[in-house]
């Protein structure tokens, strides 16, 4: 794959995931926006890696799930948002910004596929509904 196309594929996610932890640092919320660009960063590098391991030699017999990488890269999501969640006395902090990183990976995926305009359509998205309280002026957390 060309390198100025990595490039390219990791500064859009770096970037996606730096807007939407912006906002969540904005509204004073957890994670924040190197957080969010991370963890897009790194699941665009999941995808990117997944792709480049379809196309390596290998001995014959030898199969590469590259799924597999995608799969786990969201189901370790799970445990980066269970630490953002906090009980307390008020109820429930933190579920807002954990569904926000939960939304950020598959949009990191998305981005580091290929799949530019799903990835950037899903961060549009993605933004208007954690600023959608703002505008209507609704707490969610």
């Amino acid at each position: 794959m060309n390198e100025f196309i990595i490039l390219t594929k990791l500064l859009i996610a770096g970037m996606v995931g730096f807007l939407i932890g912006r906002e969540r640092k904005k509204n004073d919320k957890p994670g924040g926006s190197r957080t969010f660009a991370l963890v897009c960063l790194g699941s665009s590098l999941v995808a990117l890696l997944s792709l480049e391991l379809l196309n390596i030699p290998r001995p014959e017999g030898v199969i590469i799930n590259f799924t597999r990488l995608i799969s786990y890269t969201i189901v370790s999501m799970g445990f980066l948002g269970s630490g953002i969640i906090v009980h307390n006395k008020d109820g429930i902090d933190g579920l807002t910004t954990a569904g926000s990183l939960f939304a950020i990976v598959p949009i990191g995926i998305c981005i580091g596929l290929g799949y530019y305009f799903l990835g950037i359509t899903a961060s549009i998205i993605t933004y208007i509904i954690l600023e959608l309280k703002n505008w209507i002026g609704e707490s969610d957390e």
